[in-house]
């Protein structure tokens, strides 16, 4: 059950007073029938309609965000923060699953499901997640076959990836997720990373021009709960 004043606040239709307002003056249905308490609970599967226009309400929501340079992963209220670009979804609470760098670019999802966000970034879960990355020299062949061996150094040690040469760069699928990794991985050949750009998480493909935002259909969350 769910009160009917969060139910509409949380869709946006206003403040919890503009929305008491709408339920006293009327405008609000549940069921066909016209609604005047205020404190009303409804079930998630009730219909309600505002000024007779149904709407849909979605206790959890799936976000896919192409995020741009310059911003960074933190739900405080800076300037700066990723959260600003995704402002239509305030009254959903939602949160970023793990975390780009400022400079880093790309493929980042948000969520307000906890559960559906542990077991995405759970080391038992092995999620892929491949990048296009720019580094200021070459790796060599054999720097190449090494890294995708898995790197075991003294103070790095990386599970196997996949990485090709792609252009300018390079495509790197990693299956773990250790702070600031690739960063880390290229240095350990003396390498600087240049550019760094999230393009895939698991089945799901980076599809939107940079600073928008989508939902994810029900087969791509579902592809997602599924590995």
């Amino acid at each position: 059950m769910i009160r009917l004043d969060k139910y509409l606040h949380d869709l946006g239709l206003g403040t919890r007073k503009e929305i008491h307002d709408l339920i006293k003056k009327k405008n609000i249905k549940v069921n066909e029938q016209i609604v005047v308490d205020v404190n009303k609970k409804i079930n998630e599967n009730d219909k309600v309609s505002y000024l007779d226009k149904e709407l849909n309400y979605k206790k959890y929501l799936y976000l896919m965000l192409h995020k741009p340079q310059g911003y960074v992963t933190t739900t405080e209220g800076t300037d700066n923060s990723i959260m600003n670009l995704i402002k239509e979804y305030d009254n959903y609470h939602l949160f970023p699953i793990g975390r780009l760098d400022k400079d880093t670019t790309g493929l980042i999802l948000f969520t307000n499901d906890g559960e559906f966000s542990h077991n995405l970034i759970h080391p038992k879960k092995h999620i892929d997640k491949t990048y296009y990355v720019e580094i200021d020299k070459p790796l060599t062949i054999e720097e190449l076959k090494d890294m995708s061996q898995g790197i075991n150094g003294d103070k790095l040690k990386t599970k196997p990836c996949k990485i090709k040469k792609d252009g300018k760069g390079y495509l790197l699928t990693i299956y773990e997720g250790q702070y600031h990794q690739i960063k880390r991985m290229m240095a350990y050949y003396n390498k600087h990373v240049t550019r760094l750009h999230r393009t895939k998480i698991g089945s799901l493909i980076l599809d939107i021009p940079l600073g928008q935002n989508r939902l994810l259909t029900d087969e791509e969350i579902n592809n997602l709960k599924n590995k």
